[in-house]
């Protein structure tokens, strides 16, 4: 061992080892036995030749002709690399070891062959056995060259000769590893049994073979039941023909009333469904096999979701076959209602994910297809499962006839209205190659064009019902989310399209784009104008108009009439209270994101921004120009009031306020309506507004603020308001309300920009510089008024703006200053 421990390196070609093989009787006369021994052992530690054929036999055959001892010190070697090496390579060395089998066998060289055949047995054979059941997997590896073999008549009196002593002694031992090894073995071995025997034993030892695996159908341990149902299933499968009936049934019924119903083991009802799987792929199994799906099928609505993959595959491939039946057993409706369920869980993994590892803000929502990631394959296991059974219906979908498409969506709708929606959502599911490509995408844009128009026009003339019509649109939703999101090529030929495969030497534009304009075309301005906004079908037209991956294109100015005008006369009923607040959001909401997406934000804001800083400002009538903008007629009253509460509409969502904070100029406009809203409150001006509309116009500061974020403006706007907070100890006159509004909007200014402050000496020294003062002005407004409300109402707003400042100081360099201790300290009271 110390000899190949110290190995030489290996001299010898591929092509050399070919040389040597055509003549190997020279090149065995020109070598002794310590060269010999050497070219054994380099060729051996080579992976390069041991994998080549020609390097297996050369091996091989130099073994045959070095001492006997050779056998221990092979399969030692090659035992030392069973952990290490990978399963191909495992396999090669045990093709050497067969064909030094074979070389023996046929130089009828019964003494060596006999002491090959105990180093097998003695190191593979009982490995497989009695090791760890990964390292025994491995092992028989090493033995698949006999194993697969066996039909050749010596080969199997091999296997009779190494198996036949081990095999029956360890099936039945304590261990359950060991049971298991030889579960797995035995089911390659099956049947074990010496071919010389009369019929009569031979039956009989094949029917004590079957008894033994049935038996471990319910073995205590559940691997050795998972390893007992593939062994019987394989050995049903390719011995269907020599097993007695009586014992098919036997076994099926066991699988079928017992394994299948196993509670503590997935694997097991996995491996049962699996098994039968294969199974039928045996032709003469099928008839028989039939009488047991139905008890298989009804796990389709098991808790675990790789049994019910599992069924759904079994249901998938009995319906590709000729002469099954699978709807005698399994109804469309009950199809449908699985994919329901499964869309629901889909649904609720997403939203799951979205919450745990999102952010959330106030009005906005949670879109599902953004959130669908390659890292996100538990979450998606649902939906594969509606995607298998999804190819039973697609027959009965995507077909030539438009009539008969239409007809079988209201019914499927009819059956389930939420499976339907779940069908359309799988088909962006790609299973394997068979599952999940075989709908072209011109087929899917012509349903959703069609399913999208049908639909208005017939609830319309009121021959659907308003429920079935917002599921009809949530389905043509799910098809314009899967074109508009894959990579396919359509091309555009005038008003139609068509599929371009992708050898075509044609110039292909994208899928997106071409289905948007197709969609764009049909779906436009003079088709949403028939749509009474009035009706409540018009909130299911904008959600699927609003999805993530239908919006995004160059096209969608063909809709900006209707969505203005929508935007408009939903903002004016809200205005006048002419609509519910759960209405008015819905509607509002779908109308303010489409405008951000179709890029129709940038127009509308700053004539609304406009109007609203005429107004606050110095009360100019600007309701012309508002009017003319929005093609309405509005008093001056009505048209400032409704400016301003359109803005707060359009900026109370975050992901608006993230998009306009890139746009430059829309910046520059918020940054002069934030100027005019902090002027009008501070006495800056000669207008006033009322009541209601200085409460409107702080919050509207407010969120002005979040989407300016540029630190020049906001170092300006602190410095007008430490500012005013200096005026105030010479103010007699100062109103409470003036000092707690300032100290509310410094404190709302501070916490947006937060630790991003923590270097900006000249902003921190102003707000160090105001706060000076801070318990002089306290005093003097304390005169005006004793009461607790007022303490309490200093104390809130003061603690906002300390709170925010503290965060700042914390990574400041101004931590180490004593004079922002003192501060600190004397603060301290009002928290």
């Amino acid at each position: 061992m110390d000899r190949i421990r110290n190995k030489k390196k290996n001299s010898f070609r591929v092509a050399d080892i070919c040389s040597y093989n055509r003549k190997f009787d020279e090149f065995i006369k020109t070598r002794s036995e310590d060269e010999l021994n050497n070219i054994f052992t380099s060729c051996l530690y080579s992976s390069t030749i041991v994998k080549n054929v020609e390097g297996q036999n050369f091996i091989s055959r130099v073994i045959s002709k070095l001492s006997i001892n050779i056998h221990d010190e092979l399969v030692n070697i090659i035992k030392s690399f069973v952990p290490k090496i990978s399963s191909n390579l495992l396999m090669c060395y045990g093709n050497i070891l067969f064909n030094l089998w074979l070389e023996y066998n046929n130089q009828s060289n019964e003494e060596r062959m006999q002491n090959l055949e105990e180093a097998i047995q003695r190191t593979f054979c009982i490995g497989s056995i009695k090791l760890n059941p990964l390292i025994a997997l491995r092992m028989r590896l090493i033995l698949h060259s006999f194993h697969s073999n066996r039909d050749d008549f010596r080969v199997n009196k091999l296997l009779l000769r190494l198996y036949d002593p081990l095999v029956w002694r360890y099936i039945s031992v304590a261990n359950w590893k060991v049971r298991l090894n030889t579960t797995a073995l035995l089911a390659i071995l099956f049947p074990l049994i010496d071919p010389s025997l009369s019929a009569g034993n031979y039956n009989s030892e094949l029917d004590n073979q079957f008894l033994i695996l049935q038996n471990l159908l319910v073995d205590n341990h559940s691997e050795v039941r998972v390893a007992a149902i593939q062994s019987v299933c394989r050995i049903l499968t390719l011995y269907w023909e020599i097993t007695p009936i009586e014992r098919i049934h036997e076994i099926l019924s066991t699988l079928s009333l017992r394994c299948i119903e196993d509670k503590h083991s997935i694997s097991a009802r996995v491996a049962v469904i699996n098994g039968i799987n294969a199974i039928i792929n045996n032709p003469l199994s099928q008839k028989i096999i039939n009488g047991y799906l139905p008890k298989i099928f009804t796990y389709l609505h098991d808790l675990d979701i790789e049994v019910r993959y599992s069924v759904a595959l079994l249901i998938l491939k009995i319906s590709r076959i000729q002469g099954f039946d699978y709807s005698k057993i399994i109804s469309k409706k009950q199809i449908l209602s699985r994919i329901s369920k499964e869309f629901i869980i889909y649904q609720l993994k997403q939203s799951t994910y979205f919450l745990k590892n999102g952010n959330l803000y106030k009005h906005s929502e949670i879109v599902i297809g953004e959130i669908f990631a390659s890292d996100q394959e538990p979450i998606c296991e649902s939906l594969k499962v509606a995607r298998v059974l999804a190819e039973l219906l697609n027959s009965s979908i995507f077909n030539e006839n438009t009539r008969e498409q239409i007809k079988n969506c209201y019914f499927f709708c009819d059956l389930c209205p939420i499976g339907m929606v779940g069908y359309f959502c799988s088909l962006k599911i790609l299973v394997d190659e068979t599952i999940g490509r075989n709908i072209e995408s011109s087929d899917l844009l012509r349903l959703a064009v069609l399913l999208f128009t049908t639909t208005i026009e017939n609830y319309q003339k009121d021959k659907i019902t308003y429920n079935k019509a917002k599921i009809l649109l949530a389905s043509s939703k799910e098809i314009l989310s899967i074109l508009f999101s894959n990579n396919s090529s359509l091309v555009d030929s005038n008003k139609d399209y068509y599929l371009i495969p992708k050898y075509s030497d044609k110039i292909a534009t994208n899928t997106v784009q071409v289905a948007i304009k197709y969609f764009t075309n049909t779906c436009n301005d003079d088709f949403l104008l028939k749509i009474d906004p009035k009706d409540k079908i018009w909130i299911s037209v904008l959600q699927l108009l609003q999805h993530q991956t239908v919006i995004r294109s160059s096209y969608y100015p063909k809709f900006s009439k209707k969505v203005i005008s929508e935007f408009w006369n939903n903002s004016l009923l809200a205005f006048r209270n002419k609509l519910d607040d759960k209405d008015a959001r819905i509607r509002l909401g779908a109308i303010i994101l489409l405008s951000k997406n179709w890029g129709l934000l940038e127009n509308i804001v700053p004539i609304l921004i406009d109007n609203a800083c005429s107004t606050i400002s110095n009360g100019s009538s600007a309701d012309n120009e508002f009017n003319t903008n929005f093609d309405t007629e509005l008093g001056f009253d009505e048209s400032q009031a409704l400016c301003i509460n359109m803005l707060l509409n359009i900026l109370e969502y975050n992901e608006v306020r993230e998009y306009l904070s890139s746009n430059f100029s829309i910046v520059k406009y918020l940054e002069t309506l934030t100027k005019s809203i902090f002027n009008v409150h501070f006495n800056k001006t000669s207008h006033k507004l009322e009541w209601d509309l200085m409460q409107l116009t702080k919050k509207l500061l407010i969120l002005s603020l979040t989407v300016i974020k540029g630190e020049e403006f906001f170092y300006e706007f602190i410095l007008m308001i430490t500012r005013e907070i200096d005026n105030i100890k010479n103010d007699k006159n100062c109103s409470i309300d003036k000092f707690l509004l300032l100290f509310e909007m410094l404190g709302i200014t501070l916490s947006i920009l937060d630790s991003r402050l923590s270097n900006e000496k000249r902003i921190i020294e102003e707000v160090l510089r105001a706060l000076e003062n801070l318990s002089i002005i306290i005093a003097i407004l304390e005169k005006k008024d004793q009461n607790n409300a007022f303490r309490i109402q200093v104390k809130q707003r003061i603690n906002t703006c300390l709170s925010a400042l503290k965060q700042i100081l914390g990574g400041s360099y101004f931590e180490s200053n004593t004079y922002v201790k003192e501060i600190r300290s004397e603060l301290a009271r009002f928290l």
